[in-house]
């Protein structure tokens, strides 16, 4: 294998860790928002602000990620294979070329017009105008968010590297690397759509459990989204919520760890043969020919 080849695909997979840092990079602190932190300030100080900040450093460091590969292609010396990616009589090659340098340029100008705009026309803000009163601009309602999330009684979930859920005492947030998606509690209605099962590992019972909720809103204009949670933070999330969360008659989970235990001590107890004795189970308080699987099925435990 060529070392061009090589390359190519350890960039990839570089790209690929900066698009959803796995858990060696977080550990590590090898992610956009840790290596700038300086730039983007306290999270905990001002929520709003944070993520219009990074959501803008986002965009330019995923839109740097084609140009990159072509200037360390440079540093490494293949100038010549740089050069043919230009002169290359391959479409493929020519278009991956120009789009490599005309993609920041235009995430440049769409950073330049959200500054230029005092960033209200930031997807952002624009989901936050969504919810304006009585002439209230969305940094207004920007500002209630941030004094919300300084408080300790809201909870974050993280379901993913790059997502994050937080519910305060008046919002349902959805927070993603370029947007934040926002429905106030007050309008809102949750239903759990869909719940899947995975199995942790192959040698053992253990399972974990994936919860898909729709968020709606009773505002007009305001899109609804999709969290994802595991089973176990659910409980959380419901206690955090004033509204009711509904779930369909047809997804079935645990919404607790004591009934994943039950679930998984009724599978164990199924599965083991019989046992039959003569003898009497007095420090059970049992009778003889006494079988767990015929006593969980007649009491439909």
């Amino acid at each position: 294998m060529s070392p061009e080849v090589v390359f190519t695909v350890l960039y990839f997979l570089l790209s690929v860790c900066i698009l959803y840092p796995p858990t060696e990079f977080l550990t590590a602190g090898l992610t956009i928002q840790e290596l700038f932190s300086n730039f983007l300030g306290a999270e905990q100080e001002s929520f709003t602000t944070y993520h219009i900040r990074k959501s803008c450093l986002n965009l330019f460091v995923y839109s740097l990620l084609p140009l990159g590969y072509i200037l360390s292609l440079c540093f490494l010396g293949y100038v010549e294979e740089v050069t043919f990616l230009f002169t290359s009589y391959t479409l493929f090659w020519k278009v991956f070329a120009t789009t490599s340098i005309i993609i920041p340029l235009l995430s440049l100008y769409q950073i330049r017009n959200w500054c230029i705009s005092n960033f209200e026309q930031h997807p952002i803000a624009i989901n936050l105008t969504k919810f304006c009163n009585n002439n209230v601009n969305w940094r207004s309602v920007a500002n209630d968010i941030d004094i919300e999330f300084r408080r300790v009684d809201k909870i974050c979930i993280q379901t993913s590297p790059i997502i994050k859920v937080v519910a305060t005492e008046n919002w349902i947030l959805k927070v993603t690397p370029l947007t934040i998606f926002a429905i106030h509690q007050s309008d809102a209605s949750l239903v759990v759509k869909e719940a899947k099962t995975y199995q942790i590992s192959y040698h053992n019972t253990s399972e974990s459990q994936y919860l898909n909720i729709e968020v709606k809103s009773n505002r007009q204009r305001v899109d609804p989204f999709i969290i994802r949670i595991n089973a176990t933070d659910f409980k959380d999330l419901k206690d955090r919520i004033s509204r009711s969360i509904e779930i369909l008659p047809n997804v079935k989970f645990h919404k607790s760890v004591l009934e994943q235990f039950v679930d998984v001590f009724k599978e164990t107890i199924l599965n083991n043969p019989p046992y039959d004795t003569n003898e009497s189970i007095i420090a059970c308080g049992l009778s003889p020919h006494f079988s767990w699987s015929v006593y969980l099925e007649e009491t439909q435990l």
